[in-house]
């Protein structure tokens, strides 16, 4: 509410209140009669209207003022480190320590696979070659699955064999278990052989260390070491 609001209602106020007092106090000073009863209700209500505003004005101007609670200050006492004896600092250097054995044994852990040919009394083996390394005898994986067979786009490694199949079997690596290797008949015309055991099309074989794989006619010795 404005100070111009408030002085008018101030003034009416007041105007009401003596209109009233003198009607009420000395009636023959009003030019006209006017009823008691009128004179009652002006005094009353310029009464009303004075206190109003004047409560209304000084609740609109009473600023809050909040005193700041002051928060203690705690001072934490330093604390000195407990001192340890030379004993209970070896039983922690001890304690603390690593085997190297632990190491040298989770090393030695990964075993690779190989397949060497083997020679055949009275059959020429057949040459057989990668995309990068020409005339091997030594079959050695640099990835997983990886493809034997005659097909130079399809095989990982080719072997220039006609008893050989274009994609005639596929070597696997347990990826849970690094040691463990298995070969996939691929649907080979002339099978593939574990330790002279065909294998059924699509059946997979686990490989051990000093099997003879042999493709058709094509003899490998199986290495993992």
């Amino acid at each position: 509410m404005t100070d111009k609001v408030v002085s008018r209602k101030v003034i009416v106020g007041a105007l009401m209140i003596a209109f009233g007092l003198v009607n009420i106090i000395l009636p023959d000073m009003m030019p006209i009669n006017i009823p008691s009863l009128v004179a009652f209700v002006s005094l009353g209500s310029g009464t009303g209207i004075l206190f109003y505003t004047k409560k209304h004005h000084v609740k609109e101007n009473t600023v809050t003022i909040v005193e700041k609670e002051e928060v203690p200050y705690v001072i934490k006492e330093k604390r000195e480190p407990e001192q340890k004896d030379k004993t209970d600092v070896y039983d922690d250097m001890c304690n603390e320590t690593i085997l190297l054995s632990d190491y040298i044994g989770a090393s030695g852990k990964k075993k690779t696979l190989k397949l060497h040919m083997v020679e055949d009394d009275g059959v020429q083996n057949p040459l057989m070659h990668t995309k990068e390394l020409e005339n091997i005898s030594t079959i050695e994986m640099d990835k997983y699955p990886y493809v034997i067979g005659s097909f130079d786009k399809m095989a990982d490694v080719i072997v220039e064999a006609h008893v050989i199949s274009r994609m005639h079997c596929c070597i696997y690596n347990d990826k849970l278990s690094e040691d463990i290797y298995a070969v996939e008949d691929l649907n080979a015309t002339n099978g593939t052989y574990v330790n002279g055991e065909r294998l059924n099309n699509h059946e997979k074989r686990q490989l051990f260390n000093g099997d003879i794989l042999k493709l058709a006619a094509v003899s490998f010795k199986v290495e993992i070491s």
